[in-house]
């Protein structure tokens, strides 16, 4: 499975590569229509879910997402940590969740994980509406007014944080934000033999969407495979 792992380059010097990683049903959906998550691919998903996090140097999610149970969004454990030794990397990867609204509760088991810094992307409100609450636990930082300012947040976690490789594990209104901004250069899905349907379940990619066929993002396919009932695969993302 190694040999699928991104080559993280920087596209410039101004933003971190930018790479996707999502489970998804054969119908494309994250979960079923009550949008709750539970898992539904095989152990080999999870391995490599690991092993993609070993070539990032943050790990970037949704609050809603690591709100859902206990996301910890650490390297996960010393096999994978000796990995990130051995190529040049921190033990453990920065955390970053994203939230416009700045609606996160200090409580989050995330925060009580002292593995590595967390850092919150919101906006000029949602810095307001944090600064005090999780002064303690994460260092909050304002990118944009109303909307999260993507190439602002990345330029920042480029230039503040060292940050040269960045990992989006969801879910799919942030996946769908990135993608519309023109920011991710890889994706990767892995998926399951499983059919959810449901028109509010949500997909791989959601927020408000391109409305025209012309608009949508192409793709190249890099690589696929196959372990026990999973398909992997791996797109390139063409932002010219």
């Amino acid at each position: 499975m190694t040999a699928f792992l991104p080559n993280p380059v920087a596209p410039n010097d101004d933003r971190p590569f930018v790479y996707l990683n999502a489970s998804i049903s054969a119908d494309g959906k994250l979960a079923p229509a009550n949008r709750v998550f539970e898992p539904f691919t095989n152990s080999h998903d999870e391995r490599f879910l690991h092993l993609l996090r070993t070539r990032a140097d943050a790990v970037m999610a949704g609050h809603r997402t690591v709100a859902t149970g206990d996301v910890k969004m650490d390297a996960g454990g010393k096999r994978f940590e000796s990995i990130r030794l051995r190529e040049g990397r921190a033990r453990q990867n920065l955390r970053i969740l994203v939230s416009a609204t700045g609606s996160v509760s200090p409580s989050l088991p995330i925060f009580s994980t002292k593995s590595s810094p967390v850092i919150l992307l919101t906006t000029s409100e949602g810095f307001k509406a944090t600064k005090v609450s999780l002064k303690e636990v994460a260092h909050v930082v304002a990118c944009g007014e109303q909307t999260i300012d993507w190439k602002m947040a990345l330029s920042q976690l480029y230039k503040q944080w060292g940050v040269r490789s960045l990992l989006c594990e969801g879910g799919g209104d942030l996946n769908g934000t990135l993608i519309q901004a023109g920011v991710v250069d890889e994706v990767y899905a892995t998926i399951a033999p499983f059919i959810f349907g449901g028109r509010n379940a949500p997909t791989l990619a959601d927020s408000s969407g391109f409305q025209h066929l012309a608009h949508g993002k192409s793709l190249v396919l890099k690589h696929r495979f196959r372990r026990g009932t999973n398909l992997f695969f791996c797109f390139k993302v063409l932002n010219g």
